[in-house]
């Protein structure tokens, strides 16, 4: 089953896809057969990180097609400077088994900075980045705000 999202904007990279949907939703698809390497995974964040222009953003990886990608690729996702501050929360798609184990050792080792789950359905996948994005800035939004003394008359 084919999803289909409208493209606000793509880019195509030499070993997958980076796709700017609704909203700050970003999708990385991989081509299929491909070994994502380190210098792929910069590409890929580079891209992301020119798409969204440095705000903050939701990371939807549709890996269902899918060739492998090295440790050195999986590390630097997972903890990039220049898109782990702004990145909101991952979600990775997948439909195999060997994929969903190559997932979960990616989550356990790498550590991510960000809030990391594995999906097998695209559309719950987008459905908890929605609430990952509303609860971290629910909490922001909710949050008392105190003042210093001398501001409180002001």
């Amino acid at each position: 089953m084919k999803t289909q999202y409208p493209k606000l904007q793509a880019i195509e990279l030499d070993k997958g896809f980076i796709e700017l949907l609704q909203g700050n939703l970003v999708l990385l698809k991989f081509k299929e057969n491909r070994f994502f390497e380190l210098r792929d995974a910069i590409e890929a964040n580079k891209a992301i990180y020119s798409i969204v222009k440095g705000k903050p953003f939701l990371s939807l990886i549709d890996a269902r097609v899918y060739g492998s990608i090295s440790a050195d690729a999986r590390e630097f996702f997972a903890k990039d400077t220049l898109t782990k501050e702004i990145k909101i929360a991952e979600a990775i798609v997948i439909n195999t088994i060997s994929a969903r184990l190559y997932a979960k050792f990616y989550i356990r080792s790498s550590k991510s900075a960000n809030p990391v789950k594995i999906f097998s359905d695209i559309h719950d996948a987008k459905l908890w980045l929605q609430l990952q994005q509303k609860s971290m800035f629910g909490e922001v939004l909710e949050r008392e705000v105190h003042f210093d003394k001398k501001f409180k008359n002001n």
